[in-house]
């Protein structure tokens, strides 16, 4: 192959590489972050006393 169509091929491959690139961190910016699962000590306070109002 010619020294122009190995430049060809490694831009298309660095092409790909970026697409890829750019996908996942627009899926990544896309998702929503997880629900956090621990709870400070002032919602903790506040959810006893919703509860102990019930």
């Amino acid at each position: 192959m010619s020294r122009f169509g190995n430049v060809l091929v490694l831009l298309g491959i660095a092409g790909g590489l970026l697409y890829l690139a750019a996908d996942a961190l627009g899926r990544a910016l896309d998702d929503p972050a997880p629900p956090r699962s621990e709870l400070d000590d002032d919602q903790v306070e506040a959810l006893r006393a919703v509860l102990a109002e019930r």
